[in-house]
């Protein structure tokens, strides 16, 4: 059984919001935004409205944050740790994290490694991603002081191909 509009009553929006939300593409930013405002009629914008931008061949996600008009359209993450490109690192010797850093590429052939984690405190819910590419040396996580990752001051990893995420709760690391 479909669900039927009484006689009379026209819907709001007749047409899916997935219709609207893109891709729009363009040469720039810019582009794509102008795209994406001129075929998404006013009508049918809400606050909250998603709209996929490609530029230049990259996806971006754009959304109508705090009203309808053109100038609403503004990028999902506006931050640094939720740029579509996160900062990375390849790494064959003991390193030391930074605030910055977002995922790590280890590679143990030339020895085991010390990875320092940055501090958790004032980074709630900030992720970091883990891929022991090669190598048959352990690499150990280290947490920040007195900070500790899942209760425990360091966090070995064995296998090579092994990947992971930890996230902080504002004070410590918990592994995902």
């Amino acid at each position: 059984m479909a669900f039927e509009i009484p006689f009379g009553v026209k819907p709001l929006n007749p047409v899916p919001v997935e219709y609207w939300s893109g891709p729009y593409s363009g040469a720039s930013t810019q582009e794509a935004v102008d795209a994406a405002n001129s075929g998404i009629p006013s009508a049918v914008r809400f606050v909250s409205m998603e709209a996929s931008l490609v530029v230049n061949g990259a996806a971006y996600k754009y959304w109508y944050a705090s009203g309808t008009t053109d100038s609403d359209l503004i990028p999902f993450y506006t931050t640094h740790e939720h740029t579509p490109n996160r900062t990375y690192n390849n790494i064959t010797s003991d390193f030391t994290m930074t605030n910055s850093s977002d995922v790590i590429f280890f590679d143990t052939t030339s020895g085991p490694i010390n990875i320092t984690l940055p501090t958790a405190s004032g980074q709630g819910g900030k992720e970091l991603l883990f891929k022991f590419k090669a190598g048959s040396n352990s690499g150990v996580l280290i947490g920040s002081g007195t900070e500790t990752i899942d209760g425990n001051a360091v966090f070995p990893m064995y296998h090579q191909g092994q990947s992971f995420s930890v996230i902080s709760d504002d004070s410590n690391w918990y592994v995902f």
